[in-house]
């Protein structure tokens, strides 16, 4: 009789052992589920061209005649005087693949030397007015493929700046004190040993 009871209440015990186990495992069932994904962002490339010509900028080696195309043979090599002109030009190239803005900027150091400037070879300026030829050698350059490529917004652009030393015609009908008060003023300047220095740089920005 002992023994059915002992053999009762183990079997009691391993019932609610397996009730509890059944229950201790659904508590910790669930669903699980997950996701992953993986992308790759490419840098894009910056490189921007001024075609090599700061390299070499020679403004004043090649000097011409005041109608800007003849070769200057009245002059002595590499020396400027009145009538004498010439020109640069920078090539602007974005081969990047983000849009540009270039500023080009010129300056002159010796405002005293009456050197005239253009971007247009009609609207001269001195040099004491070279912020408003400044203002307008900005612009922005597209990069190949891009949707704002267009005849204002390029990917590549050359910008030919222009220089002159006004030759001094005395008018028979002018006041010659005025003519006199200029040409003297030339001759101060032509000492051998008067110079000025025309910087003339470009800086390209990424577009946001």
């Amino acid at each position: 009789m002992k023994k059915n009871k002992t053999m009762r209440l183990v079997s009691i015990t391993l019932l609610f052992a397996m009730i509890a186990l059944v229950l201790v495992s659904g508590t910790y069932a669930k669903y699980t589920s997950s996701f992953s994904g993986t992308d790759t962002a490419i840098v894009a490339k910056w490189d921007v061209s001024d075609g090599n010509a700061f390299d070499s900028f020679d403004l004043f080696t090649t000097v011409k005649d005041s109608d800007g195309t003849s070769v200057e043979d009245d002059v002595k090599t590499d020396r400027i005087a009145p009538g004498t002109s010439g020109a640069f030009t920078v090539e602007l190239t974005n081969n990047s693949e983000v849009t540009a803005d270039y500023v080009i900027t010129v300056a002159q150091t010796n405002l005293d030397i009456p050197i005239e400037y253009s971007i247009d070879g009609v609207n001269w300026y001195k040099a004491d007015e070279l912020d408003t030829i400044n203002n307008a050698l900005k612009g922005t350059l597209a990069f190949t493929g891009s949707s704002k490529v267009s005849d204002t917004t390029p990917t590549s652009k050359n910008v030919t700046i222009s220089w002159k030393w006004e030759y001094q015609v005395q008018d028979p009908g002018s006041n010659p004190a005025t003519y006199d008060i200029q040409d003297a003023a030339d001759k101060a300047l032509a000492t051998g040993n008067v110079s000025t220095d025309v910087k003339i740089s470009a800086v390209f920005t990424q577009v946001d």
